[in-house]
């Protein structure tokens, strides 16, 4: 077992020992990383002079025909001025981009039945929200991000890689329920203050708006969603932290639902990870 840490956010890092010179994505920033190899580990095998792209083609089309292959790259996506123009503007925005991980998306997931458990008002908001939705576009993201919450829940307990047709719902659904309850939840903070501290809930809606734009032009895609195992304790310690976020916040502060699920989100993007790299390190799946 390969043991190290990212040198862009510090995520502690494991991998299996045969991963060691391979490239992976930091389960916590999404930065490719070179793995490290193993001290005394075996020298390159007699394929090391064959290119990484010609390594990943021959395993892409191992057993295929060449019709096969013929109609897979006849089916890819041409280099246009268009697709040019949305690589470069995906590369600027690259570092404002959010990265969901398997756990952050499990968390978020979590949060919200529980709110959905013990809050009526949460269920009757949001029952009313999707009754009064006219649109056939929006009722099917909605459909979609239900799914991606489902894909969520059990995606953390399943190693390997996810297709992006998992991946989609996924992103989805994080997107709508981080925009959605920030946009809401400054409103609902708008109403009730009157003082400076209205850069609060403002930054809430303006963030929200930014992300939905951000999905909604194409920036964001299923990059965004990061492959990797989390441990046991991990998934434990993680929900623990979030549980008590919920019941404090709705028992003892008293706060709107919305509200509520906005810290949740806070915490689950920048700190769970911290807490849960108590217990140990992040895995990154040998591919």
């Amino acid at each position: 077992m390969i043991r190290f840490s990212c040198m862009y956010c510090g995520r502690k890092i494991r991998a299996n020992g045969r991963s060691g010179g391979k490239r992976a994505h930091c389960p916590g920033c999404g930065h490719a990383l070179l793995i490290p190899r193993c001290p005394g580990a075996a020298e390159e095998s007699a394929t090391e002079g064959v290119s990484p792209v010609s390594q990943d083609a021959g395993e892409a089309w191992e057993g295929m025909s060449n019709k096969q292959i013929a109609r897979l790259l006849l089916r890819r996506r041409p280099v246009t001025p268009e697709n040019r123009s949305r690589a470069a503007a995906k590369a600027v925005a690259s570092p404002l981009l959010p990265r969901y991980d398997e756990l952050t998306l499990f968390v978020l997931s979590a949060a919200l039945l529980m709110l959905l458990a013990i809050n009526p008002e949460s269920k009757a908001e949001l029952a009313g929200a999707v009754r009064h939705v006219n649109n056939g576009e929006t009722l099917a993201l909605l459909g979609i991000a239900a799914v991606g919450m489902i894909f969520s829940l059990f995606g953390v307990f399943l190693k390997g890689s996810k297709p992006d047709l998992v991946k989609w719902p996924m992103l989805i659904f994080a997107v709508l329920v981080t925009a959605g309850t920030g946009i809401y939840a400054g409103y609902v903070t708008v109403r009730t203050t009157r003082s400076w501290l209205m850069i609060f809930p403002a930054w809430n809606i303006i963030n929200g708006v930014v992300l939905l734009l951000m999905l909604r032009s194409g920036l964001m895609d299923t990059d965004c969603i990061i492959d990797g195992a989390a441990r046991f304790w991990q998934v434990v310690v993680a929900l623990i932290c979030v549980g008590v976020l919920v019941v404090g916040c709705e028992y003892l502060c008293k706060l709107h639902w919305a509200i509520t699920y906005s810290v949740c989100v806070g915490y689950t993007m920048g700190l769970h990870h911290s807490i849960t790299n108590v217990f140990g390190a992040a895995a990154i799946e040998d591919t």
